[in-house]
């Protein structure tokens, strides 16, 4: 596992409080993926580029915040990729919920309240009523569209395979989720 020195620590002391037949096949590599040189410290500790890896970069690629960031790591991961390595990756493809949610924006009932004429939806099908939702919630992401310009940037892509291909990667299969804190959009390679 490759992530940044902090991260590494906190996961090597829970680690160590584990009995060893179940961590003993855990690796941990401190080293920031957007440096120079995590490849190398990966190969020190026994990284096989010969053989094929199963990759993971879940919540990772977000972070990247733009298409040169995200494609130059991909390419990196697959200069080390034997054939028939693969790539599991947390995308979005659409940000900007996501965006908005990372902003100090904070909705509150009675302003999604505001928004939505309840006495207009008794009766209606599930489908009106989710369609009612969608259209306050949008009003209110509007209104609050000056604090999202200040959140940080979030990596979104919304033609991946495209995007992979050029990478170097194939996409094989895609799973979108909307459940869980996931908004819609958020989806596994």
């Amino acid at each position: 596992e490759v992530d940044v020195p902090p991260v590494i620590a906190s996961k090597s002391i829970l680690l160590k409080s584990q009995p060893k037949e179940t961590t003993g096949h855990i690796t941990l590599v401190a080293a920031d993926l957007l440096s120079e040189g995590w490849e190398s410290k990966l190969k020190a500790k026994g990284f096989d580029a010969s053989l094929k890896t199963a990759w993971i970069a879940e919540a990772v690629l977000k972070d990247l915040k733009n298409d040169k960031g995200v494609s130059a790591l991909l390419q990196r991961i697959r200069a080390l990729s034997a054939k028939g390595s693969y790539l599991a990756a947390t995308v979005m493809e659409d940000a900007r919920f996501l965006k908005l949610a990372g902003s100090s924006m904070k909705v509150g009932l009675e302003e999604l309240m505001k928004h939505l004429n309840m006495s207009n939806l008794e009766g209606q099908t599930p489908e009106k009523k989710r369609g009612a939702l969608q259209d306050a919630l949008g009003k209110i992401m509007e209104m609050k569209q000056d604090e999202a310009k200040s959140a940080p940037e979030i990596w979104s892509c919304a033609e991946l395979d495209k995007f992979l291909k050029k990478a170097g990667w194939e996409l094989r299969q895609s799973a979108r989720t909307t459940k869980g804190t996931y908004p819609k959009g958020v989806g596994y390679l």
